[in-house]
């Protein structure tokens, strides 16, 4: 839908099998640079924060649609979501709670390791925040 509305042209990445996306209005940019860059320093800017609690709940709705998961175990259906931002965890967890919700929030220390991926290129790990409501 998002690329529908906004005017945007895509990229792919030589080296990687992922794609950018580039808003041309400045407007759009903007405010999609107030959500932070690069996903450790991710973040929910106040505005959304302040919103009216119909419209956190549409943003929320769309959040866990683009990166979350829902699930049903036997009856019970939950949504999770998975980052390795702080901020954005401890935001989402927030946000729910306005709406009446108490999530559980989880952290996988990871911090200083180094993994190696099969092209034999070396990363390091961040610690991953776990929330799920």
């Amino acid at each position: 839908i998002f690329l529908s509305v906004i005017p945007t042209w895509k990229t792919k990445h030589q080296d990687k099998g992922c794609y950018s996306y580039y808003a041309t209005n400045h407007e759009v940019a903007n405010i999609l640079k107030l959500f932070g860059k690069y996903a450790k320093y991710k973040k929910i800017p106040s505005f959304v924060h302040e919103a009216p609690k119909h419209l956190i709940e549409r943003f929320l709705q769309g959040y866990f649609g683009a990166d979350g998961c829902s699930r049903t175990l036997v009856n019970h259906a939950s949504n999770r979501l998975t980052t390795i931002s702080t901020d954005l965890a401890f935001s989402v967890q927030r946000l729910y709670y306005k709406l009446g919700y108490i999530g559980g929030l989880c952290i996988s220390r990871r911090e200083g390791q180094i993994k190696e991926f099969p092209n034999g290129k070396l990363c390091s790990i961040n610690d991953a925040y776990s929330f799920e409501v």
